[in-house]
């Protein structure tokens, strides 16, 4: 079985499939970031992106983390954050991150090489929707 950890906006609550075992939020509080047991989609991408890999492949298992809250803006710090908090708390095989960011981050750039070179994971990144550089899709390493 294969262990995906979806980082996008979450689940819709009345999505049913055993595949999904579980899931966070990351949300931002005055100082820092914070890891909230809901997950709820509010914007639906997340959602669909998980029916996607659950109709394309049979043996994959999905634990999902929101990291968006009220639109598709994502921070860098709030991204890093949330590659590192998976790295050093979840057992997976495999990263989904529907989103980026436009500017390079060294910070990025080194969780994703501990991510891939050091714990030998994949990660999947999408490109920015309207075709510039955007991170980590652009990292040589995703």
């Amino acid at each position: 079985m294969v262990r995906v950890v979806l980082i996008d906006t979450g689940l819709m609550d009345d999505y049913e499939d055993d595949r999904i075992i579980g899931g966070c939020s990351i949300l931002e509080n005055d100082t820092d970031f914070e890891i909230k047991e809901e997950y709820t989609d509010y914007l639906g991408h997340g959602t669909a992106a998980a029916d996607v890999i659950l109709k394309n492949s049979e043996n994959v298992e999905i634990f999902v983390v929101r990291i968006y809250e009220e639109d598709y803006y994502i921070a860098e710090e709030k991204l890093c954050y949330a590659l590192e908090y998976v790295r050093e708390n979840l057992m997976y095989d495999l990263i989904q991150i529907s989103s980026g960011v436009l500017l390079y981050s060294c910070q990025m750039h080194e969780v994703i090489r501990k991510i891939t070179n050091e714990d030998k994971k994949l990660v999947i990144s999408a490109f920015d929707n309207e075709g510039g550089m955007s991170y980590p899709a652009a990292f040589e390493e995703v």
